[in-house]
């Protein structure tokens, strides 16, 4: 004997009426109907269902039947009870992301992560001023330096992130190198890249900040430029330009940054050739006003 496939709710495709409101006090909410006098939601949107909770809990109300300003209060009264549980919910999403916003103005302006604890003081102060109703949402906020500290490190993580996944899309992608010496007089390589996608979509970003604790010669830049490339996924053979200044660590003839990567891409069967290389006209122009100075 066949046996028959279970009918399932979702599949009668049933729509709600508007008259139902009126006739049993009930309302859609999230594709259930929910009853405005108990608050009770049916699982199935069936005029019979809806008629029997009417009849059996709510009988004694059918001379407010057709009433809609009664109907209406009673509207918003349930939509002022969902607000209650959907509000907090809501203020602990606007604080979290307050602490980010500041976190990422405080880096932005290169302040030290402790003046997180002052920015919410301030914040604190303002608030009641300006707004005392909502002075514990600001003293709620977390802006401790470790907090800071942590912000900012998950941002860092998903920019790197997003930037991974759009390198994965590049079609084609050039670099920018330009090492220079930070204030505690450790070498740093920035390292650029702008490609584009098959949708002729062009993204250009820092790909990566490298720290150089010893030498800064062609093999060292080379060896940071790999490990970037490596991080990011980017291979050689969608490599098609290079930007440096005229240092001899860039341009050298056999062992400038330069050079490498052409012999590297020789090892990997690519030409070298087809790798534009062109020295930084902002590096150009500085050359130029300091030769017009001297």
């Amino acid at each position: 004997m066949a046996t028959g496939k279970k009918r399932k709710v979702d599949a009668e495709c049933r729509a709600f009426q508007e008259k139902w409101t009126n006739d049993y006090f009930f309302v859609e909410v999230k594709g259930k109907p929910v009853c405005l006098v108990c608050g009770d939601a049916l699982a199935v949107m069936k005029k019979a269902n809806l008629e029997r909770h009417y009849i059996s809990k709510h009988a004694k109300l059918n001379e407010l039947q057709g009433q809609m300003l009664k109907v209406n209060a009673l509207r918003r009264s349930l939509g002022a009870q969902q607000a209650v549980f959907t509000r907090p919910h809501s203020d602990r999403e606007n604080v979290i992301h307050t602490s980010f916003v500041v976190s990422k103005l405080i880096a932005k302006k290169l302040k030290p992560h402790s003046d997180g604890e002052f920015v919410k003081e301030c914040l604190v102060a303002a608030a009641e001023l300006l707004a005392p109703e909502k002075v514990k949402l600001f003293q709620s906020v977390s802006l401790s330096r470790r907090t800071v500290a942590e912000r900012i490190t998950d941002m860092a993580q998903d920019i790197e992130t997003t930037l991974n996944d759009i390198g994965k899309k590049f079609q084609f992608f050039s670099l920018a190198c330009d090492e220079t010496t930070d204030i505690t007089n450790t070498a740093q390589l920035a390292i650029f890249v702008r490609g584009i996608t098959a949708e002729f979509e062009t993204t250009e970003e820092l790909l990566s900040l490298q720290a150089m604790h010893g030498t800064t010669k062609g093999e060292d830049l080379f060896e940071q430029v790999v490990l970037a490339m490596n991080k990011f996924e980017l291979p050689f053979d969608k490599l098609c330009g290079l930007a440096t200044d005229g240092a001899p660590a860039m341009l050298g003839q056999k062992k400038g940054l330069t050079a490498l990567i052409k012999k590297e891409m020789s090892r990997l069967n690519l030409d070298p050739s087809d790798l534009v290389v062109c020295h930084c006209i902002i590096h150009q122009e500085s050359l130029c006003a300091h030769s017009l100075k001297l």
